[in-house]
């Protein structure tokens, strides 16, 4: 099965990757100049926030983790683990933060609480893709082994998913031992002119441009890790010019945040339903070849066993007339060995076609019945239109003109018909006159058309 790593980057991939990095360039050139502007405080804005990222970062830790167990590559399990930890990083940040849940943060948070549970996610989130990027370069060769794989799963899952308890735990309960990122007055002074938001700015920027690197958006997924890099580099970057909870550039920033979680869910998504549309369309060739003659391209007996079952059904229950005309290849046997077995094969499926052709109607079907043997089925035809489609039917075959040893010079047609004007008292009594016809039409010399009349009780 075809994994996420193996699908190249396309035009289209390019053109709407290309056009979502011009978006965030222009936003944030746009707005850092007035980031630090106050805008309104929407408290209800953080929980639909974190929401959304925990929402989209779940589903394609998720997604990402199935992908692993199809294709046994480390990176998803490592990339999977970088969305995991970001989900629930998230969520840890929301609950701590003033204001949404209690005055200064659940689980006994402080002010420096969520400013802290922030610069963790901003610089774990990058430092984890290129943690993933190194498992790539390393373990891109082979698959690892079957026995191996939830070893590696849970190692690449879940050692994110306790950085993140573990970020929460120091962020809550080891405030002594980290310096104050937020000032008196609320602002940002202290995280921006400190080490910890150049740190976080410089390790995002390095992820991006390795990302651009080592991937060189060969595959649909380097490049929208690039385009999610590059998101997460312009929310980090507005949130810290911002300076302040609530300012423009602060809504900004967890807007490109939301872009940034979206980017992979997206081309996952994307082509998750490209293979669905794939295994969909595989499925119905699947269907339609074994419904088929492999070698004539008309439908087999088993096709004609079970729609034959359903006609008959049909004609009893409404009322309307059936019609089946048997059909058989003159001296097919002298044919096939006079000129040979591939000559017979093309004779087969000229005549098999010249048939499947006065197949006019929706409802009427062409079905080989054995060798060189076909059954045409005529759903609502009586005595009179199965007559006309049975010479119309050796007429075809006749045009073809096919050289034969025959006495007639060419391959012919000798056709047996039989049609129900009402119930016939068994299912397979209208096929067995339709097969009587069939020897009267070759014991009176072939190439002919006859009838054989069921015996339907009163």
């Amino acid at each position: 099965m075809e994994d996420v790593m193996g699908v190249r980057a396309s035009r289209r991939h390019q053109a709407l990757a290309a056009l979502v990095t011009l978006a965030l360039v222009a936003t944030f050139v746009a707005v850092a100049p007035i980031a630090s502007v106050p805008g309104p405080m929407l408290t209800a804005f953080l929980p639909l926030f974190a929401m959304a990222v925990l929402v989209t970062e779940g589903i394609t830790a998720y997604l990402l983790a199935s992908q692993f167990v199809i294709a046994r590559e480390p990176f998803l399990a490592a990339l999977s683990g970088a969305y995991g930890f970001t989900s629930i990083t998230v969520t840890l940040q929301l609950l701590m933060f003033p204001g949404v849940f209690s005055p200064t943060g659940l689980f006994g948070a402080n002010a420096q609480s969520a400013v802290w549970m922030w610069v963790f996610w901003h610089a774990g989130f990058p430092f984890m893709l290129l943690t993933s990027a190194s498992v790539r370069r390393k373990y891109s060769i082979d698959p690892i082994e079957p026995r191996r794989l939830q070893l590696v799963g849970l190692l690449c899952i879940g050692i994110p998913l306790l950085l993140a308890v573990g970020g929460a735990y120091l962020a809550i309960h080891c405030d002594r031992l980290l310096p104050a990122l937020i000032g008196a007055n609320g602002s940002y002074t202290n995280l921006i002119n400190g080490p910890i938001g150049p740190a976080v700015i410089a390790i995002n920027l390095v992820t991006l441009i390795a990302i651009c690197v080592s991937g060189r958006f060969q595959t649909a997924l380097d490049l929208w890790l690039a385009v999610a890099a590059l998101a997460n580099l312009v929310d980090a970057s507005l949130t810290l010019i911002a300076s302040s909870r609530f300012s423009l550039g602060w809504y900004t920033a967890r807007v490109a945040a939301l872009v940034s979680s979206m980017a992979v869910l997206s081309v996952l998504l994307w082509e998750i339903n490209r293979l669905y549309r794939g295994l969909q369309k595989a499925h119905a060739r699947l269907q339609e070849f074994s419904i088929r003659d492999g070698l004539t391209g008309v439908y087999n007996r088993r096709f004609f066993d079970e729609r034959y079952a359903r006609e008959i059904e049909r004609a009893k229950r409404t009322g309307r007339p059936l019609s089946i005309l048997m059909a058989d290849v003159d001296h097919f046997k002298q044919f096939n060995d006079t000129q040979g077995h591939q000559r017979g094969d093309e004779c087969l499926i000229a005549v098999a076609t010249a048939i499947s052709r006065q197949a006019r109607r929706p409802g009427d079907f062409v079905a080989r019945y054995g060798g060189e043997e076909f059954v045409f089925v005529l759903p609502d035809t009586d005595r009179a239109g199965a007559a006309t489609v049975s010479e119309r039917v050796r007429d075809a075959v006749a045009a073809l003109r096919i050289a034969s040893t025959a006495p007639s010079g060419i391959v012919t047609l000798s056709v047996g018909a039989s049609t129900i004007e009402r119930t016939p008292p068994t299912t397979d009594a209208l096929l067995r006159a339709a097969d009587t016809a069939l020897y009267m039409a070759k014991n009176s010399g072939r190439n002919r058309v006859c009838f054989s009349d069921i015996a339907v009780p009163a």
